[in-house]
């Protein structure tokens, strides 16, 4: 995962000869509270209906908000609760869609991807004070298995869950290590698959492509490298590549795939995907070796022919991008939340300032847009884009 800007670091001297700084962070002395404030990273959100919204944090936290408590002036969570001991990087939620089946709110981190039953695990602690003391045990852990080149478990960055007939069925996690995306059956609990990349670089963003009238599964994976892979899941192959560090020498908006127009670009790496429709994804990210001031990007493309829509570089960089009914919110390492028309990426549409100094998750429900990064607020902003209401962790 890419870290904070605002996080403080020192660099540390390992004898007189030092080929590279070494950077470690570092906590001063200060008040329990003042220093989770400090340290504490929302990494990612999502709602769970229009009055519920839930967190992972960089704590191993799993924090759930009642926007109905809002209305008494209670911007506290209704439930907290550590759950890893290392940092959390995603969170969804998976409504049941039959009666044998139990609604799921699923994280992944630093120790895999935890799921757990929403009714039983979540929700009966939330309306039951007695309960939300008992121990909270996930009903499934992922795992990937230990890398040969490292010493700690393999992080999951990102994940989705693949539905098979309106089931949930497999999981596809984007792991931080050689082999890529993992593919889980989620009944048995047994790995099915790995989706690596060809240069066999972490993953840290992963996307469903909405299926389309020929019913494939297709699933958008991208991470170090700059390179969008395509993987037809009901297949497990590989189906094509766009390295988004081709672009075209100018913004455009044609669907053009001239070769005469295109050129090689600084490095990049992708920290999220986004795709709410079968023709058409956007990709954020960041510029590994930048000379005009731009640290990071957003490209658009066209599904079908995989041609570049409209692209723009950005000053700051892009964490997460996440659709709405009428615009792309993205995030970035600056405490400002820009809105952006996908398929013109030229210019914003429009900018506000958030509480967090960096940002690194957004959600989006029909009535309104959660953002949140470094520190203990959450912002929500009105279908407006009017900032509404600021939740707090502690």
């Amino acid at each position: 995962m890419v870290w904070p800007t605002t996080v403080e670091l020192e660099t540390v001297s390992l004898g007189s000869f030092t080929p590279y700084s070494v950077l470690r962070t570092t906590l001063r002395p200060q008040s329990g509270r003042q220093q989770y404030e400090k340290h504490v990273i929302v990494f990612g959100l999502c709602w769970i209906d229009v009055q519920l919204l839930a967190a992972c944090t960089s704590h191993g936290e799993i924090v759930i908000w009642s926007l109905d408590d809002t209305a008494t002036n209670n911007t506290k969570p209704v439930f907290r609760r550590q759950v890893s001991k290392g940092k959390l990087y995603s969170i969804q939620f998976c409504e049941k869609k039959s009666p044998g089946e139990k609604s799921l709110l699923i994280v992944c981190g630093d120790e895999g991807v935890l799921l757990y039953d929403w009714e039983q695990d979540i929700y009966n602690k939330i309306n039951n004070p007695t309960e939300n003391k008992k121990p909270l045990t996930p009903l499934t852990t992922f795992c990937p298995h230990p890398s040969p080149l490292e010493n700690a478990k393999v992080e999951v960055n990102d994940f989705q869950v693949l539905k098979n007939n309106g089931s949930n069925h497999h999981l596809l996690g984007a792991a931080g290590d050689s082999f890529g995306v993992y593919k889980w059956d989620m009944e048995s609990g047994k790995l099915v698959a790995n989706y690596a990349s060809p240069e066999r670089k972490s993953i840290y963003a992963v996307q469903m492509l909405p299926s389309s009238s020929d019913n494939s599964q297709i699933l958008l994976a991208g991470g170090e490298g700059g390179k969008v892979q395509l993987w037809d899941t009901t297949k497990d192959q590989s189906v094509g590549a766009i390295d988004t560090s081709v672009d075209a020498t100018k913004s455009t908006t044609s669907l053009s795939r001239s070769s005469s127009k295109r050129a090689k670009l600084s490095s990049r790496w992708i920290s999220s995907i986004c795709a709410s429709d079968p023709n058409w994804f956007t990709v954020a990210g960041g510029n590994t070796a930048h000379k005009s001031g731009h640290t990071g990007f957003l490209a658009t493309y066209h599904a079908p022919t995989r041609s570049l829509v409209s692209s723009t570089e950005t000053r700051e960089t892009p964490q997460q991008i996440a659709a709405s009914s009428q615009s792309l919110v993205c995030v970035a390492n600056e405490g400002i939340v820009s809105r952006y028309n996908a398929l013109s990426l030229e210019q914003p549409t429009g900018r506000q300032w958030c509480t967090s100094p960096s940002s690194y998750a957004a959600a989006v429900s029909s009535d309104h847009t959660a953002v949140a990064g470094v520190g203990c607020f959450v912002d929500v902003f009105d279908s407006l884009g009017e900032k509404c209401q600021r939740l707090e962790i502690c």
